[in-house]
């Protein structure tokens, strides 16, 4: 029985979707509408031609979708399936099963790594988007060569267009059985049959006139009912049950509809249309006459649950055939269905199921034959939708309906499977149901939209269109219940339409509607094939009605749910792991009051392996050692919610899962390997080839190993289910098994502290192993470990001198049994086409060298350091097509991307064998020659530089195991020429998620995001750098000045959460945290002082921990961190009591208060002030500011211990705080209180800090002003005060030279930059200076785009309230030069989204605010408070 439930509902609810899924956006009740069945049609002999096929057969792969369990007899159903395609197109299919809630991250995954499956189904997918990053194929051609009865049928069901993207066949969408959209109202038997219904038309379509005298009618006869039922906040309108229009494949209608799509193509504002102003005269009308409820707009129940509860006597939905059936069975009455309007044919009825053959297919033409059979095939259909006959069902006598058999176990879940018309019905439907479905689809292809198969892309007016769903909630209900006066709020609403930019987006739609149509034509098929009105179509509507169980379901649900950041994450430590989730649907004012969380091993949750509840408004739950090794976990989360005076739990969320790793060195079986002392020596007379000679130690072993190839095969006999493999290398590893790339990382593992903690990475090989024999190769290179890989000269040999490999392979068996590959000398090494791979230097790849066996030994390296992935590592961000491409000399182009990045190259060579391709980077070009101009030049070890011989016509080349940082390539070495198609830059970052999204009206400011987003995402790879082509050093200073920024531009937690970790691995004895972490031998050989570290840099432990806790409120962050930040204060306290400034030895009066002022050893000051050398900055600033940052540490060490309750320990930082202001006081300020060295930096810091108050505080803002204007608004700040300037100047009220500040343009500036066409920060302002000459410096260093936090917190306005964005401030202040601002921050409670315009004296407020939030929002005089949900207002 449970088995039959499971099958009910989810062929229920599939045919739910499909049959209306337009529509069904557009009722604000629960859609009743039922499904089909299927006639058995005779076969279709649509593969008579293939059938004669005496070619050798291949074997198919498609997906195949679960609920996450695949059924027992998936097996058998692909035996009997095979038999089938067997006989009629000579193949074999292989059905690979895809859990339901997977499907975009087992697609993707695939996508990347080129898997070879032939047909993927996709459903309620972003399909889009897989089409738009090339994943699958244009099917144009294959369809016309093996595809010709689904043309055929498509004349007759016109479906394929539907599939059809910038006109092309991309997907094959199923077909509903009884596609298309239509409104009636539903009223009851026992009602109308009282009525008096001469001259309205019953049996066609009633009009406005027909329903008043029916609403009139029924008040006057049955006062005791509501004429007619509706209620609930609209977000989208009922018209659509009135007149029937095209969304143009976009549920709602704020991005334009077409009001006659059977005649015209032109896209309208509906809301302006004459049509629907008189709908909302008429639904005014019945309100005014009492017909409709008053309560409406207010009331929480449905109005088919008023209908049901016998309040109403009528209500209004979809006219799809059995929607009068089931509100008679779930009302217990008889009830009439009057038809509004006919049924329309959209794009939306056909989208939800859509079958693809991806890029990659191993067999496209097979694949094409086989779904050509799948469409027009019933037996094939049954077999996949019902199972076999006998077995799992019975046919009854009729021919059409079948008995599902209870002790089945093939349960087709997910399955909808070509034409849903042929399928058999199941019990209890009759054949006799199907006329009616019939009629219908008739009716639907009759009013066959002309944009039938158009889809909008609403990417380039998101902003808008975001803007344009607040206007309409927010006037919606109102007017369409008629609660309102039509002359005053009906022009509001137009009007607040218009401001948010509906015209806008109207455009854009109408733009890519014209090329769409104009495609068509060009491509000659003119206007959308219309059916002849005649044609038989038998379509029987296959599933069965949902029922009502008259409980009303919330419309909120949980949604989001994440494992560390990761949907289902693999190898999660043993030791925890955080979960987190997001309250999502309709509604305000929504709070979370408790969580609960379950945990189990099975799916059903009956046994619980944890489970936690607690009154909690926080949508992140941290577990900590609950978890077995190697074990998939299921989790679910239910949360109750507060809303206004009443509280309600939701149900439970959808469960998610992931899996554990080893629990630690006991569980590795593996040894670690590397190639032997042969390969090596051969290797060195390789690599001596590329040594320099021009360097001062010419003999020092420069490295340049070429990397090793592994190799292993490996039996495995029949029986096995599942296969992992845990694999990490001291060094980049790369895996392929039988010759497909494992896992989307780009470059594996990441940038640790290798001497203390090397993630390894866990790996589903399931999809990619097979009976028999098995080939395991991976290559190994350099990478972190051995190569040139950090600081100013490109020291090699950081950890060690060879890469090692470590990698375990687990088999898992039906009856429980476990094979195991472990890493060991019976692994095979070669040397091969790579001649070295260096993260600095590049990459040397000969094709022309073939493979040399060598040996492999084991090393006794430790495994203790073995730690699972710990959030996501190195993937491909985005894929750049050069902007151009210019010959510089002959066989010599350099290609420019129009973007500074971090990446590699990919180059198409095409017709190019026997050259030696060289391919340098640079960030900058020279003015002078145009030849690029490398920054690094004087840095022996980076040459940036890639190098392939190419033996064949065709070949694309991507370097493996290295990047660079560049906007321009030079590519030289070729025959032939070279255009930006072939050049593409593959840009590379951890794996972060974006979180933010502003856009002003000011492009100078919009472009200055856009610079510090990408600084940020070539700055994060693995670790938090200064930058991707010098240093990529983990230099603590520019981490703890940019985390702020970071969070609000990407979802950085665990991120930077993991650095700290390694932050406290590399903190020294005495307790400083160094100034570059990991902290590695390129620094350590040259620091100037034991433990090199410095204030402003080494207590990012304090700051960038503390920033993160406000940014995600995660007090465990805190914890984590507090005995480091403890050492940390230890040591600095020990260096001011221990030592102090030689000046002031003999002075008596002074001398005292050095023990709290940290004044001495090595500081970097305010790095990088304008106007001065590095050296003179240095010295003019160190002193003063190490003595700030001791105060800073203090104050902020002080809040901490009272956040996480260390009474003791706080009692303590407030006393030294307290101290070291009355030392700073007594030492750095002179009588007439002023700084005793003057400069802008000290002074914001001063303030910024909290150092100086009261009176000391104004004069020192007033100096910090005069500082300012002398300079002529430039600021002169450096790295630690710049973060803090503009801030500092607008609340003391100087928000004229605030602005000033921000918007100069002549250096030092930040527009200044942007002017000279900058697209990254730049580590000195003056990078590029006036007269065109180029400085030395970086392009792309993120520290002083800091900026970007500065204009999300006071021009977009959004200042956060509370730890983890729980509570916020919207009020935009620095508006001097913007009229208006759209900002969008993901939280972990959902997206916020600000739209701001200017107002008479104040602003106009679009806003939508993540359940579990509150907002105070502020105008110039007035003052909002706000829940969650979607607000439109103006405040003065």
């Amino acid at each position: 029985m449970k088995r039959k439930m499971t099958r009910f509902i989810a062929t229920a609810m599939a045919a739910f979707m499909l049959a209306g899924c337009g529509a069904a956006s557009g009722t604000d009740s629960q859609n009743q509408n039922t499904s089909v069945a299927a006639e058995n049609t005779d076969n279709v002999d649509s593969g008579s031609e293939n059938a004669e096929d005496t070619s050798e057969a291949v074997t198919i792969k498609m997906t195949y979708l679960t609920s996450g369990t695949e059924p027992e007899g998936l097996d058998r159903i692909e035996t009997a399936l095979s038999n089938l395609t067997m006989e009629k197109i000579n193949c074999k299919v292989e059905l690979v099963p895809v859990a339901f809630a997977d499907q975009a991250t087992k697609y993707n995954m695939w996508f990347a790594n080129g898997n070879d499956t032939d047909i993927m189904i996709t459903v309620f997918q972003d399909y889009l988007a897989m089409i738009n990053s090339g994943a699958f194929m244009e099917l144009d051609d294959l369809i016309q060569s093996h595809g010709q009865d689904m043309l055929a049928k498509d004349k007759e069901k016109n479906f394929l267009s539907a599939g059809q993207y910038k006109g092309h066949q991309y997907g094959i969408p199923t077909i509903p059985s009884a596609p298309g959209n239509g409104g009636a109202i539903y009223i009851r038997k026992d009602v109308f049959d009282e009525l008096d219904v001469t001259g309205i038309d019953v049996d066609g379509y009633i009009g406005y006139e027909d329903l008043d005298n029916i609403f009139k009618q029924i008040s006057e006869k049955f006062p005791e009912y509501t004429a007619l039922g509706v209620s609930g906040n609209r977000t989208k309108s009922n018209y659509f049950y009135v007149k029937n229009y095209d969304n143009l494949g976009v549920s709602g209608e704020s991005c334009g509809v077409l009001t006659d799509p059977l005649n015209s193509t032109t896209v309208e504002n509906l809301y302006a249309t004459d049509s629907y102003y008189e709908y909302l005269t008429w639904m005014r009308k019945w309100y005014q006459a009492g017909y409709i409820s008053k309560d409406a707009a207010t009331s929480s129940e449905s109005s088919d649950t008023l209908f049901n509860s016998g309040k109403t006597a009528s209500y209004i939905n979809m006219s799809t055939p059995g929607t009068r059936e089931a509100a008679e069975r779930d009302s217990g009455l008889g009830v009439v269905q009057l038809n509004m309007c006919p049924t329309y044919m959209t794009t939306n009825v056909y989208t939800g199921v859509l079958f693809f053959v991806p890029k990659n297919a191993k067999y496209p033409e097979k694949a094409v034959e086989f779904l050509n059979i799948l469409f027009t095939d019933a037996e094939i259909q049954n077999v996949l939708t019902h199972g076999e006959e006998g077995i799992d069902y019975t046919v009854q006598d009729n021919g059409v309906v079948i008995d599902l058999k209870e002790d089945r176990d093939y349960i087709n879940v997910y399955g909808v499977w070509g034409d849903q018309s042929q399928y058999y019905m199941e019990s209890p439907l009759q054949p006799e149901d199907t006329q009616k479905r019939e009629a219908y689809l008739q009716e639907s292809l009759d009013h066959t939209s002309k944009a039938f198969g158009y889809k909008f892309d609403a990417t380039p007016v998101s902003t808008e269109q975001s803007t344009v769903k607040s206007v309409i909630a927010k006037y919606l209900t109102q007017l369409e219940y008629g609660t309102v006066d039509l002359d005053t709020v009906y022009p509001e609403f137009l009007k607040a339409l218009e401001s948010a930019g509906i015209d806008k987006i109207i455009t854009e739609n109408q733009k890519q509607l014209d090329e769409w149509l104009a495609e068509i034509t060009k491509r000659g098929t003119g206007e959308r094939y219309r059916p002849d009105k005649g044609g038989y179509l038998s379509f029987l509507l296959r599933g069965l009605t949902m029922s009502n169980d008259g409980v009303k379901k919330s419309k909120l649900n949980i949604q989001g749910m994440l494992c560390n950041g990761m949907r289902t994450p693999l190898g999660v430590s043993v030791k925890g792991c955080i979960l987190r989730w997001i309250i999502a649907g309709e509604g305000k004012n929504i709070k979370q009051i408790q969580r609960w969380v379950q945990i189990s091993e099975q799916e059903n949750f009956e046994h619980l392996t944890y489970e936690g509840k607690s009154y909690s408004g926080e949508t992140q739950w941290e577990l900590k050692n609950v978890f077995q090794e190697k074990t998939k976990y299921y989790w679910r989360v239910r949360v109750q919610i507060s809303h206004g005076e009443k509280a309600e739990w939701l149900d439970w969320s959808d469960y998610s899962f992931f899996e554990t790793a080893m629990a630690g060195q006991e569980s590795w079986e593996a040894q670690w390997i590397e190639a032997n002392e042969e390969f090596y020596k051969d290797a060195l007379e390789v690599s001596r080839g590329f040594w320099k000679k021009n360097i001062k130690k010419p003999e020092m072993d420069q490295g340049l190993r070429r990397p090793v190839y592994f190799h292993r095969e490996w039996n495995l006999s029949e029986g096995w289910e599942c296969g992992r493999v845990y694999i990490t290398a001291l060094g980049f590893y790369q895996l392929t098994v039988n010759d497909t790339k494992i896992g989307d990382y780009a470059l594996a593992p990441d940038f640790t502290a290798y001497d203390k903690l090397v993630y390894y990475q866990t790996y589903d090989i399931t999809p990619y192993l097979k009976n028999g024999k098995n080939s395991f190769d991976i290559t190994l290179a350099d990478g972190w470990y051995a190569g040139h890989a950090q600081g100013i000269p490109g020291m090699n040999y950081l950890y060690g001198e060879r890469p090692a490999l470590i990698m375990q392979a687990e088999i898992g068996y039906a009856d429980g049994k476990m094979q195991k590959l472990c890493s060991d000398d019976t692994f095979e090494a070669y040397s091969g086409p790579f001649l070295y791979a260096d993260l600095f230097m590049g990459e040397y790849l000969d094709m022309r060298q073939s493979l040399v066996p060598y040996g492999t030994v084991k090393k006794a390296y430790p495994k203790h350091i073995l730690t699972p992935q710990e959030y996501e590592g190195i993937k491909v961000k985005t894929v750049l097509e050069a902007r151009t491409v210019t010959k510089f000399s002959e066989g010599s182009f350099i290609a420019d991307f129009g973007q500074v990045l971090a990446g590699r190259e990919k180059i198409t060579l095409e017709n190019e064998a026997g050259q030696l391709i060289k391919i340098e980077h640079s960030e900058i070009l020279n003015p002078d020659s145009g030849d690029l101009l490398e920054i690094t030049q004087r840095f022996p070890f980076h040459d940036q530089t890639d190098y392939i011989y190419v033996t064949t016509d065709h070949y694309v080349y991507e370097p493996q195991f290295s990047f660079q940082g560049y906007r321009y390539i030079k590519i030289s070495g070729l025959k032939g020429e070279l255009n930006p198609g072939q050049c593409k830059s593959v840009v590379l970052e951890t794996g972060l998620k974006d979180t933010s999204c502003f856009e002003c009206s000011d492009g100078n400011i919009n472009r200055l995001i856009q610079n510090a987003y990408w600084s940020q995402c070539g700055n994060m790879i693995s670790i938090p750098t200064d930058c991707p082509q010098r240093e990529r050093g983990g230099f603590t200073g520019d981490a703890q000045i940019f985390c702020s920024t970071a969070i609000w531009q990407q979802e950085v937690q665990g991120f930077f959460r993991r650095w700290l970790k390694q932050c406290r691995l590399e903190q020294l004895k005495r307790g400083q945290i160094p100034i570059v972490v990991p902290y590695t031998d390129a620094y350590r050989r040259s620091e100037p002082n034991p433990g090199w570290t410095s204030a402003g840099w080494g207590d990012a432990i304090i700051f960038a921990a503390r920033d993160l806790y406000e940014g995600y409120g995660n007090i465990n962050i805190l914890e984590e961190n507090y005995e480091a930040m403890e050492k940390w204060m230890a040591y600095v306290t020990a260096c001011a009591e221990d030592s102090m400034p030689e000046q002031y030895y003999m002075d008596y009066k002074k001398r005292p208060f050095m023990k709290y002022l940290w004044n001495t050893g090595y500081h970097w000051g305010d790095w990088l002030m304008p106007g001065f050398s590095d050296e003179d900055g240095v010295a003019a600033s160190k002193e003063i500011t190490a003595a700030l940052f001791y105060f800073r540490e203090a104050k902020c060490m002080y809040q901490i211990s009272e956040i996480l309750g260390k009474e003791d320990r706080a009692a303590y930082y407030k006393d030294l705080t307290e101290k070291i202001r009355l030392a700073f006081h007594s030492v750095y300020i002179t009588k007439d209180k002023r700084l005793l060295n003057e400069l802008q930096g000290l002074y914001v810091m001063a303030i910024a800090f909290g150092m100086v108050q009261d009176d000391t505080k104004r004069i020192f803002e007033r100096r910090l002003e005069a500082l300012v204007k002398a300079a002529d608004y430039h600021l002169a700040t450096g790295f630690l005060s710049t973060p803090f300037l503009l801030d500092v100047l607008w609340d003391a009220g100087f928000h004229d030279t605030a602005c000033k500040v921000l918007y100069q343009d002549t250096c030092p500036s930040w527009l200044y930059e942007v002017k000279m066409g900058a697209t990254t920060i730049w580590e000195n302002w003056e990078g590029i200076r006036e007269d065109g000459s180029i400085s030395t410096h970086s392009f792309n260093h993120y520290a002083f785009g800091c900026i970007a936090d500065f204009i999300y917190r006071r021009i977009a306005g959004v200042k956060r309230l509370a730890p983890g964005f729980r509570k916020i401030m919207i009020y935009p202040e620095v508006t001097d030069r913007i009229s208006c601002v759209s900002f969008s921050y993901d939280t972990l409670f959902g997206e916020i989204k600000v739209r701001w315009e200017k107002a008479e004296e104040g602003y106009q407020y679009w806003l939508s605010i993540p359940h579990g939030m509150e907002a105070v929002v502020k105008g110039n005089k007035e003052i909002k408070e706000i829940g969650s949900g979607e607000w439109v207002f103006t405040l003065k």
